[in-house]
């Protein structure tokens, strides 16, 4: 009888360390998806940008064009997902959407300079082109 309750003693506790093993090793195995993980499992690539010529337009047949675009289409294309352009009035509505969770932008993309200014509100990639900013010399 005593080596009954011992050996019951015994399963019980082999169990609990188990399944506490197995809860501490999806916990550990879990992490937060990455920005590339949301989007490929959403379908879809959101951008925030502002309509224009150097972003995105549309053409004379209806069709979107554009230097950000193109590149932005290609990158949807490669990940296999959904490209959707939403447009911001002004690049302060465009910051203040992207660093809402709400609003679901993966990135912006409308010819923005790099400011210390902005690189306090948002991250920044490598530079795509880079060209002096300001007014042309008279010739």
């Amino acid at each position: 009888m005593i080596m009954k309750s011992r050996l019951l003693r015994y399963s019980r506790r082999l169990a609990k360390g188990l399944v506490l093993a197995c809860c501490a090793s999806l916990m550990v195995a879990s992490k937060t998806p990455d920005m590339l993980e949301r989007v490929k499992t959403s379908g879809k690539l959101v951008v925030l940008s502002q309509n224009g010529p150097t972003t995105y337009y549309e053409d004379a047949s209806g069709h979107h064009t554009g230097f950000e675009y193109g590149m932005l289409k290609a990158f949807a294309d490669e990940l296999g997902v959904e490209l959707k352009i939403r447009d911001a009035h002004d690049l302060n509505e465009m910051f203040t959407r992207l660093r809402d969770p709400q609003e679901g932008a993966h990135l912006a993309a409308a010819g923005l300079t790099v400011t210390p200014a902005r690189r306090e509100q948002v991250r920044f990639t490598l530079l795509l082109r880079d060209s002096p900013t300001g007014h042309l010399p008279p010739r």
